[in-house]
């Protein structure tokens, strides 16, 4: 199975359409999507609110889906071939606090919306722009969010696979992610440049990774 994450920064171009089919992923986790992307041979859910620019926080897609209410308004929700999958926003160093965001400062912002996709959407795999990176000094919205993350995987018995790729600019590790039971085996684990010719399609790199699920 191939998995992939990307934040299309609200663009949807025919080079987003034709990156995202270059992927060649049979389940897509992606953030910041605009609303009318369509990939050929496949279905997405969004999630039901929409960004400032309108954009849809996160989606999924596959070949097939059964959509679910959204966890969390940043986070998509759905089963796909029987697996329980989300893709979702978390909170950014210096976002605002009102919605979606609970709690008045970084961590318990951060805390609030994990705590509804861990309880409410309880995914098998889970991934999009958290918006954290792993390296120890790396961008988050604080220290304590890598330890809230951490967490969160291992309640739901999960490996972060993208925890040690780097991002676009190669000056921390990624931010985006993807997360998968820790009894299936990751063969490869990959940052995927997002350009087209001279011209990048996002400020975000895609995320790649291949697995063997048990």
């Amino acid at each position: 199975m191939r998995i992939g994450t990307w934040n299309l920064d609200a663009r949807g171009t025919a080079r987003h359409r034709e990156f995202l089919e270059g992927l060649a992923c049979d389940v897509l986790l992606l953030t910041e999507v605009h609303p009318d992307l369509e990939l050929p041979g496949m279905v997405g859910h969004h999630t039901f609110h929409k960004m400032a620019r309108g954009q849809s926080w996160a989606a999924i897609y596959a070949r097939d889906l059964w959509h679910l209410p959204d966890p969390h308004p940043a986070s998509a929700l759905a089963i796909v071939d029987g697996i329980r999958v989300c893709s979702s926003v978390l909170p950014w160093r210096g976002c605002a606090g009102y919605f979606p965001w609970g709690g008045d400062a970084g961590p318990a912002k951060t805390a609030y919306a994990i705590d509804n996709v861990v309880l409410e959407g309880a995914p098998d795999i889970w991934g999009g722009d958290w918006n954290t990176s792993f390296a120890p000094k790396g961008y988050a919205v604080s220290p304590a969010s890598r330890t809230l993350l951490r967490t969160a995987a291992r309640q739901l018995r999960l490996t972060i696979a993208t925890d040690e790729l780097s991002n676009q600019d190669h000056n921390d590790q990624s931010i985006d992610h993807i997360a998968v039971p820790d009894h299936w085996t990751v063969r490869s684990a990959d940052r995927v440049r997002a350009q087209a010719g001279r011209s990048m399609l996002s400020d975000h790199d895609a995320y790649v990774v291949d697995v063997a699920p048990a």
